[in-house]
């Protein structure tokens, strides 16, 4: 069942964590609190040469009917990134 799954997804997540992405997310209030980061030397320190792009990101996210991905605090969502689709499970 997608509980016992979700179980397991979750160990194995723990025993790959080294060899996987950990991402933060920031809730930024408006465009001036953006650019002041984008601004900020000590970014700008860490930044690679040429790194900054715009794209157009499409992402949609998929559950069962009784919601068990998320009563289990599992997302699954698929991307659109330019031309290709990235399916990730977090």
């Amino acid at each position: 069942d997608v509980s016992t799954m979700g179980i397991a997804l979750r160990e194995l997540i723990k025993e790959k964590a080294s060899e996987m992405e950990i991402e933060l997310k920031y809730s930024i209030p408006d465009s001036t609190v953006a650019d002041a980061i984008w601004d900020n030397e000590l970014f700008k320190e860490f930044e690679e040469t040429d790194s900054r792009e715009e794209r157009c990101l499409i992402a949609k996210y998929f559950d069962t009917d009784e919601c068990d991905l998320a009563k289990n605090e599992i997302a699954y969502r698929v991307r659109k990134e330019d031309e290709s689709f990235v399916a990730a499970i977090k």
